[in-house]
């Protein structure tokens, strides 16, 4: 089928050095998110030489490009993937990238001056160079890739349904004794008994044994301090701020993540302006400990690299580890936090926190995503298995061997 050119091209800031990138950011991890910032140092470098202003561009694989490339389905959707990337600060704009022969019509719509790819790309795209578009290639981060990760979750036995049940009773456990700490304390409402009858069927009158711990090295707990110790010297706001704060884990980071930080973000805007304040959004990223006794699993994602990738979207200002759930008024006095937003199956907790000036607002969460449904639909997947991941690597070596007599043949063309 023929390839049909963008449309509606953007405009280009005379002022600017622009460099563009593609990737298809499949199940969002920290080598993404590496690789665009360094794309960003770049633009960054070359802006500062000419006396100019960088400007990163980023083409994201539509879902048909990847289908095209890898002989499979991306995990996350198209539009999921490109809102991910354009969350992230040090991107200017983005797109979908729906065809690989038409990286000279990107560069031009863009008005690229550097076309920035990994290293196993290297030596390829010559074309853009005449359309006076430079060619940077860098390399990858060692040891992390979306299949590497989709491979290791299949082979760990902790992410089976089998897990997941017991996760649910577990969390059955914590939020049974919640609600008799909540009922001591007068703030149960009916709204948070029926839904903790409704998601979990029964009640649980203790605690399950733990799940056998035969996690890899990358589920250990990487956190290093003891839960009771506050991560990080006092971070107040200044007089002129008014500051949000939220927690969450953020495993296996996906768009629901980011809509529910974007509306905490939102009620610091909103709650600042009718201050004539700047609004300021922290963030606590659940150490791998702390999510092991909330969820009695340990985290797919280490906490340093989810920490990473939460500080650098957009939104959020600063982050820090949480550890202990017991700390909720020490953080907010280390941050001098206005105001605490949570997810609404919390709502009704965290009271405390009022005694020390700071009020609570309970969001609802993204419908239809959590990170064990991503979990269970990977698992469901039969192609991400090792034969399909062998047979996609064959593709790949076909489909690259095809591009470089393609770019040989181009360069042995004399000009007329």
């Amino acid at each position: 089928m023929a390839s049909t050119t963008p449309s509606s091209p953007s405009e280009t800031v005379a002022e600017t050095y622009t460099v563009i990138t593609f990737g298809t950011y499949d199940l969002f991890h920290v080598g993404h998110q590496r690789v665009i910032e360094r794309a960003r140092g770049v633009a960054e470098r070359e802006a500062a030489k000419r006396g100019l202003k960088a400007r990163l561009v980023v083409g994201v694989s539509s879902d048909a490009l990847n289908r095209k490339k890898k002989v499979q389905n991306t995990i996350v959707p198209g539009n999921e993937r490109l809102v991910i990337v354009a969350g992230l600060k040090v991107v200017d704009n983005v797109f979908f990238e729906e065809s690989l022969e038409l990286k000279c019509e990107y560069v031009k719509q863009f008005g690229a001056n550097c076309l920035v790819m990994g290293d196993d790309h290297e030596g390829r795209f010559g074309e853009v160079e005449e359309h006076g578009c430079a060619r940077v290639f860098l390399p990858r981060t060692a040891g992390i890739s979306t299949t590497e990760r989709v491979l290791g979750i299949i082979a760990n036995d902790k992410l089976t349904e089998e897990a997941t049940l017991q996760r649910k009773k577990h969390e059955a456990a914590l939020y049974a004794s919640l609600i008799l700490e909540l009922a001591q304390s007068n703030m149960t409402t009916g709204t948070i008994l029926s839904s903790h009858e409704q998601d979990n069927g029964d009640t649980a009158d203790s605690a399950p044994a733990p799940i056998k711990d035969d996690l890899s090295s990358s589920l250990r707990d990487d956190d290093g301090d003891s839960d009771d110790e506050l991560p990080l010297q006092p971070k107040l706001g200044g007089d002129d701020t008014f500051t949000v704060v939220t927690f969450g884990t953020y495993d296996l980071f996906h768009v629901g993540h980011l809509q529910v930080l974007g509306r905490a973000r939102k009620v610091a805007e909103e709650q600042a302006a009718e201050r004539g304040l700047k609004a300021r959004l922290v963030v606590g990223v659940s150490s791998t400990s702390l999510h092991r006794k909330k969820k009695d699993v340990g985290t797919i994602v280490p906490c340093k690299e989810r920490l990473g990738i939460i500080a650098g979207f957009k939104v959020v200002d600063d982050v820090f580890v949480e550890k202990s759930l017991d700390l909720k008024c020490e953080y907010v006095k280390q941050f001098g936090a206005n105001c605490l937003v949570m997810g609404y199956n919390h709502e009704g907790r965290f009271a405390e926190v009022e005694e020390h000036g700071c009020s609570r607002v309970f969001l609802p969460r993204t419908a239809g995503i959590s990170t064990m449904e991503r979990v269970r639909g990977i698992i469901a997947n039969g192609k991400m298995t090792e034969e399909a991941n062998l047979a996609r690597k064959k593709h790949e070596k076909e489909q690259y061997a095809a591009l470089a007599q393609h770019e040989a043949e181009r360069l042995s063309k004399k000009p007329e």
